[in-house]
């Protein structure tokens, strides 16, 4: 193939792609601090959300994604569940990791959260939010589920604060100060775009101004059912 052949290629198939757009308005409007026990989050503790044992201390937050593009983001039909007899076989299949713990698939590479010391330009705290599903939620007709993961242009997927791991730990941060709370989605470009510079959000984040709140869990769609 050509050079000249290739880069139309490119071109044609940048065309046809989506653009994945962050929510900055609603990030910035959903923070609150929450207190969880990790004897509670068996799963998050296993998937790395919480810095330790017993009490910690959360910032929650709604992350929300629009596709401002011209096209759909289509990722396609979510990989089988295990059977009945097949407990502890299932292979991932990249981007898809079964998570045995929650027992249903995620989307690897979502989205990354982190609070930044300003002053001194070190990370404090992070958090990694596996997708479970891309899927039109707030959309005025609803073409994507978990089933077969999409986005429809002009459509949003949203991941509030009430599912598990929708935090960054900051227990053993010093909550008096403020923060540049930093949100980057598709980093690992999973999902074709024709725009990913849109992909990153900062906002500063002073943790001694967020509410406290009591945020009760929300439920997540189990993709696969548990013979056992």
């Amino acid at each position: 193939m050509s050079r000249v052949v290739a880069c139309l290629f490119l071109v044609f198939a940048l065309a046809n792609a989506c653009d994945l757009v962050n929510d900055k308005y609603r990030l910035q409007n959903s923070f609150t601090i929450d207190f969880v026990y990790a004897d509670q989050q068996q799963c998050a503790e296993t998937e790395g959300c919480l810095g330790g044992p017993g009490r910690r201390k959360v910032l929650r937050f709604d992350s929300a994604v629009t596709n401002n593009g011209y096209y759909d983001c289509t990722l396609g039909w979510t990989p089988a569940c295990p059977g009945r007899r097949g407990r502890g076989a299932v292979q991932d299949q990249y981007p898809f990791h079964f998570d045995q713990c929650h027992y249903h698939w995620h989307l690897t590479g979502m989205s990354y959260f982190s609070l930044t010391d300003p002053d001194t330009g070190v990370l404090a705290a992070e958090g990694n939010k596996n997708g479970l599903c891309l899927m039109d939620v707030v959309c005025g007709r609803r073409k994507y589920s978990c089933a077969n993961q999409g986005l429809s242009v002009g459509c949003q997927d949203v991941y509030d604060k009430g599912l598990a791991c929708q935090w960054i730990d900051i227990t053993d941060i010093d909550d008096s100060k403020t923060y540049i709370f930093e949100w980057r989605t598709n980093e690992k470009r999973n999902i074709k775009e024709t725009d990913y510079s849109n992909n990153v959000v900062r906002v500063n984040v002073d943790l001694s101004r967020v509410p406290h709140s009591y945020v009760p869990m929300s439920p997540a769609p189990n993709q696969c059912t548990r013979y056992f």
